[in-house]
């Protein structure tokens, strides 16, 4: 439809029409960009701040358990709805067996637990994360 009607407009008129909407649109475009990128930044920030203290964490000083809190965080980060068990275990090449031992060492007020369909997906409640980092410095 569009197309046919823009086939009967001469292209000067067209030209000019459309100018002001490619600006307009490329300026919005722009304005993702930006704001993608700055709030991309502040998640990688983040990110490093929570890696450098995550050792404060219960049990973090085990292998497993630093891994799987710092998949947390990035899913508490990066993610809307979290990590799933699966993705934990094919990323930390942990049986789940071992996972369930260290889901049970995460204390229940900082595990977040998000049900979509059939799939559980889990992150940490970062704000409940920066108390116990603070309570532990």
């Amino acid at each position: 439809l569009l197309y046919h009607i823009f086939s009967r407009l001469s292209m000067s008129w067209l030209e000019i029409s459309m100018t002001p909407f490619v600006f307009m649109f490329f300026d919005i475009i722009l304005k993702a960009m930006d704001n993608l990128e700055a709030s991309l930044s502040d998640k990688k920030q983040k990110l490093d701040y929570y890696e450098k203290h995550l050792s404060k964490l219960p049990s973090a000083s085990d292998k497993h358990m630093g891994n799987i809190y710092f998949y947390l965080v990035q899913a508490s980060l990066f993610s809307e709805n979290g990590i799933s068990k699966e993705t934990l275990m094919k990323e930390d090449n942990i049986s789940r067996g071992s996972l369930d031992n260290c889901f049970h060492k995460i204390p229940d007020n900082i595990l977040v637990i998000k049900r979509v369909g059939k799939t559980k997906f889990y992150s940490l409640d970062l704000e409940r994360v920066e108390q116990i980092i603070h309570d532990n410095i």
